[in-house]
C-alpha cells in the first residue's frame, strides 16, 4: 500500500471502529476514547498531508487509532446482549491502555518539533516504554483490569497465578502511571522554559488546551459531579495542537489567554459575589426575595467596572510581562506620530522599544549615512555613523554582500 493510500485506509477503519462503538450504545466511562479516537487521528492524518515529514502527526495518529482499538472493544465487551467474540474483542479494549499512555506520553514530549528536548530525555522514554510493555503484558494474561471497567464478557485467558499477578500489578500501576504523567509534565515545562519564538508560541497553545480541559473537567467533577464535560473537552487538545503545528501565525495565542483569564476570573468574581451578597445578607434580614436580587445585581454591576479593570492589568503583567501590550504599544505610536516633529523618532524608538520588549532599537534615517537608536527607560536615542556596529543580521547580510560581488568579480567572463 503506498504513503497516499495508507492516510485515507487508517481514517476510515478509525472511523469505522468509533462509528460501531457508539452503534453499540454510549457508556461515560468509555466517551473519552471514542472523542479522543476521532479527534486526534483526523487532526494528525489533516498535518500529515500537509506536512508530510511532520513527526507529531504521526505520533498523533497512532495515539488515536490506540484509542479507537480500545473504544471499540470496550464498547463490545459492555454491551449487554450476547454478542459473538465479545470475550477476546472486549480483551482488546483493557490491555493496550499501558502502551497507549506512553504513546501519548512520547507524543506529548515531542511535541511541536517531533523530537524529544534532548538526549537526556531518551533514558526515560525508554523506562516508559518498558513499563508500559510489562503492565500490557500482565494485562493481555490476567484479568487485572477488568474490575475497573466492569465488562460484560470475560477475560478470554485462564491462567493460574491471578493473585500474585494482580498484587504486582496494583503496585506497579500505581507507581508507573503516575511517574509517566509526571515525566511528561517535566518535560513539558522544561521545553518551555528554553523555548523561543515559533516553537514557544506552539507550545503555549497546546499548554493553554491542556489547561483549559483540566479546568473543564474540574469543574464538571465539582459542579455536576460528571466526567462528561471533560470528556467532551478532550477534542480542544488535538485542535489547539494543529492550529500550533500549522496556523499557530495566524492566531495570537498570548490574546487568548489574556482574554481567558480576565472573563474567566470575571465570571468567578461575579457569581460569588452575588452568592455572597444574597446568601449573606438575606441571612441577616432573614429573607431572599426580589429586592434583595436587586441590590445584589446592582452591587456587582458597580463593582464590576473597577474588578475588571485590575484584573486585566493582572493578565497583561503576566501575559506580557513588564512590557507593553499590542494595544498599549499601537496607542502610544499613535501619539507618537501625532505629536509636533521634535522628539518624534525618539519616540517611535522607545514605544517600538517598549512594545516588543527588545534590548535595542535601531532606526536608520536619511541616506543611510546615519541611525538611531534607543534602549527600552532611556529618555532619548542616540546618533551613531552607520559604519558602527550593528545587529547581527544586517552583518550577515553585509557579509554575503561582499562574498558574492567577490565571486562575480573573480568569474572569468564567459563563465555560466
Amino acid at each position: 500500500m503506498t504513503r497516499t493510500a495508507l492516510g485515507p485506509a487508517v481514517g476510515a477503519v478509525t472511523a469505522a471502529l468509533v462509528a460501531g462503538g457508539f452503534a453499540l450504545g454510549v457508556h461515560v466511562g468509555n466517551l473519552h476514547n471514542g472523542l479522543i479516537a476521532a479527534s486526534f487521528t483526523a487532526v494528525g492524518l489533516f498535518v500529515v498531508r500537509r506536512r508530510p515529514g511532520n513527526r507529531v502527526g504521526r505520533l498523533f495518529v497512532a495515539t488515536g487509532v490506540g484509542h479507537a482499538v480500545m473504544f471499540f472493544g470496550r464498547q463490545y465487551g459492555l454491551h449487554a446482549g450476547p454478542l459473538p467474540g465479545a470475550s477476546w474483542i472486549g480483551w482488546l479494549g483493557i490491555w493496550p491502555l499501558p502502551i497507549v499512555l506512553v504513546i501519548v506520553g512520547v507524543t506529548v514530549m515531542c511535541f511541536p518539533t517531533g523530537r524529544l528536548p534532548s538526549p537526556r530525555w531518551r533514558p526515560v522514554v525508554a523506562a516508559m516504554i518498558a513499563a508500559g510493555v510489562a503492565l500490557a503484558a500482565v494485562s493481555a494474561l490476567w484479568p487485572v483490569e477488568y474490575a475497573r471497567t466492569a465488562l460484560v464478557a470475560p477475560h478470554p485467558l485462564s491462567l493460574p497465578g491471578f493473585a500474585a499477578a494482580d498484587a504486582f500489578y496494583r503496585v506497579a500501576r500505581n507507581v508507573a502511571y503516575p511517574l509517566i504523567q509526571v515525566a511528561w509534565v517535566a518535560c513539558v515545562v522544561a521545553r518551555l522554559r528554553r523555548a523561543r519564538g515559533d516553537e514557544a508560541r506552539q507550545l503555549r497553545w497546546f499548554v493553554y488546551a491542556v489547561t483549559l480541559s483540566a479546568v473543564v473537567m474540574l469543574a464538571g467533577w465539582v459542579v455536576w459531579r460528571s466526567p462528561v464535560p471533560g470528556a467532551l473537552s478532550a477534542p480542544v487538545m488535538a485542535v489547539a495542537a494543529g492550529a500550533a503545528i500549522l496556523k499557530y501565525r495566524l492566531y495570537d495565542i498570548d490574546l487568548v489567554i489574556n482574554k481567558s483569564l480576565v472573563w474567566g476570573a470575571m465570571a468567578a468574581v461575579v457569581t460569588l459575589g452575588y452568592a455572597a451578597v444574597v446568601a449573606g445578607v438575606g441571612r441577616l434580614v432573614g429573607g431572599h426575595g426580589m429586592a434583595l436580587s436587586i441590590v445584589a445585581t446592582a452591587i456587582v454591576a458597580v463593582a464590576f467596572e473597577p474588578l475588571r479593570r485590575r484584573v486585566q492589568r493582572l493578565a497583561d503583567r503576566l501575559i506580557y510581562g513588564h512590557r507593553a501590550s499590542p494595544y498599549e504599544a499601537l496607542a502610544r505610536l499613535s501619539a507618537q506620530l501625532a505629536a509636533p516633529a521634535g522628539g518624534l523618532l525618539d519616540g517611535i524608538c522607545r514605544t517600538v522599544a517598549d512594545g516588543v520588549g527588545a534590548r535595542q532599537v535601531v532606526l536608520y534615517t536619511g541616506n543611510g549615512t546615519s541611525c538611531r537608536s534607543a534602549r527600552p527607560g532611556r529618555r532619548s536615542c542616540r546618533d551613531r555613523p552607520c559604519g558602527a556596529r550593528t545587529s547581527g543580521r544586517r552583518r550577515r547580510g553585509a557579509t554575503r554582500r561582499r562574498c558574492a560581488a567577490r565571486r562575480r568579480r573573480d568569474t572569468p567572463a564567459g563563465h555560466p
